[in-house]
């Protein structure tokens, strides 16, 4: 049967609605109890319907198909209008309360990557102060061991300096007394 271009629902097209799950989305077991909710009440309606159309003797009692909405008593009309009423309440409420959670969500995480962008920055600047201050270690390092060249390049020259003097020293003290030995001084040759 069809109502306004569309196929009636069935009790089993309910039981055989699956949704698609995403991240974050709906809670699937409220969905699922809410569908579950859903099938039951519409079982109910639809048997009320076939019972309301076996005592007024109407036809489609046998069919097994739920009635079109439109051909329901008043009554049961207006339970099937309540009943959408509700669920589409119900369905609103957790609709928003999935917007809330997902604004919630997305708040915190928003404050998250800002939070982590600023520690980012903040390494960055704590890694661009330790290569300034390497590059002047290392400029440091750099003077100290030209100093030290320098220092090393006059101790050399000190000490040749004192060897020339010293092998002066012998060589006149040599010349000068017979005693002195060119291999030290002091020797007593007698």
């Amino acid at each position: 049967m069809r109502r306004g271009g569309q196929p009636v629902l069935t009790p089993r097209d309910l039981e055989q609605v699956r949704f698609r799950r995403v991240f974050r989305g709906l809670d699937p077991d409220e969905v699922d109890e809410f569908v579950r909710r859903l099938i039951r009440e519409y079982e109910t309606l639809a048997n009320e319907y076939r019972r309301l159309q076996r005592q007024v003797g109407g036809e489609g009692s046998s069919s097994g198909h739920s009635p079109p909405l439109g051909s329901v008593p008043v009554p049961a009309d207006e339970q099937a209008e309540a009943l959408l009423a509700q669920a589409r309440q119900e369905a609103e409420a957790l609709l928003a309360r999935a917007r809330e959670e997902a604004e919630t969500i997305r708040q915190k995480a928003q404050a998250d990557l800002q939070a982590q962008w600023a520690r980012l920055v903040a390494l960055r600047e704590q890694e661009r102060q330790c290569r300034e201050r390497l590059e002047q270690l290392l400029e440091q390092a750099r003077q100290m061991a030209t100093q030290l060249t320098a220092v090393t390049t006059a101790l050399d020259e000190v000490r040749a300096g004192w060897a020339e003097a010293a092998a002066a020293l012998r060589a006149s003290d040599v010349a000068h007394d017979p005693r002195v030995s060119a291999e030290g001084y002091g020797t007593d040759h007698a």
